[in-house]
């Protein structure tokens, strides 16, 4: 008889998935921050959730099992999860902002055209770049109006941004979905955010659940019949391994949608 899993072992894992998201996440804090008087609080389930990572098989149900020995259960879902829902707000945004052309030769120049777009609402403003070409381009660090947070503790915000362009916020990201692109943000206004709790410590989701025989057989049949993780096996074995495995369910409690194309213009720098 399989022994039970471990309410304390499982609760262990969640939350250090969830340190890993509070940790990795910089955009929902700043959808948070800009949006404060904006959102909308409901119940979200993992259909309308943003960051899916969807079911992933964990093959090592032992670790979570209910006796005295303590395993170290390697985990960067809570990273990955940042990384997605990164993605899906951005791919949003891509869809339904306004792309203007690079006009100009300096990326500055450019920026400070775009901007006359947005001038009676500078306050409200932020940049979004991708970190990679953001190191490439030297002349923000050598503009007299960038001014750069070296050291968090000297960041007025509550979210992490690499210094100010005329006093307006920059934040980079490791998101392909942004390459070659510069997008200049009011999310005041430009965004309807949905969440389900003011809380951060309860806007990230993992469930954990067990596999049973008719689970295994579906997920076999559907999922993992011909992958190559058990392409090799006789379904026997197939079925014997996924019962010895959970599923890790994991998305963020967010429904975020652009609302004003205008608010959202993206520099096209290819």
């Amino acid at each position: 008889m399989e022994k039970a899993l471990s309410a304390q072992k499982i609760n262990r894992f969640i939350n250090t998935n969830l340190e890993l998201w509070k940790r990795s996440d910089k955009l929902l804090k700043a959808i948070r921050y800009f949006s404060k008087d904006n959102i909308s609080y409901s119940a979200i389930d993992d259909v309308n959730g943003l960051g899916r990572l969807g079911s992933t098989l964990f093959e090592s149900r032992k670790f979570f099992i209910d006796d005295a020995q303590e395993i170290y259960i390697p985990s960067n879902i809570g990273s990955q999860v940042s990384r997605l829902f990164e993605k899906d707000v951005f791919d949003n945004i891509i869809k339904n902002g306004v792309f203007v052309k690079k006009t100009r030769k300096s990326i500055l120049e450019n920026l400070e055209l775009y901007l006359k777009n947005f001038k009676n609402n500078l306050p409200e403003l932020i940049i979004m770049s991708n970190q990679f070409y953001f190191g490439i381009q030297g002349e923000l660090v050598n503009n007299k109006d960038f001014i750069a947070f070296r050291n968090e503790n000297f960041s007025p915000y509550p979210f992490h941004v690499v210094g100010t362009f005329k006093e307006i916020p920059i934040m980079i990201f490791a998101n392909q979905i942004i390459d070659e692109k510069v997008i200049i943000c009011n999310i005041s206004s430009g965004l309807k955010v949905l969440l389900e709790s003011a809380d951060q410590n309860l806007e990230f989701a993992l469930t954990i659940s067990e596999i049973d025989a008719g689970k295994a057989e579906e997920l076999y049949e559907n999922k993992y019949k011909n992958s190559e993780r058990f392409r090799e096996k006789t379904k026997g074995d197939a079925i014997g391994s996924l019962l010895l495995s959970l599923t890790v369910d994991t998305y963020v409690k967010a429904n975020i949608e652009v609302k004003c194309r205008e608010c959202f213009l993206i520099l096209d720098l290819s």
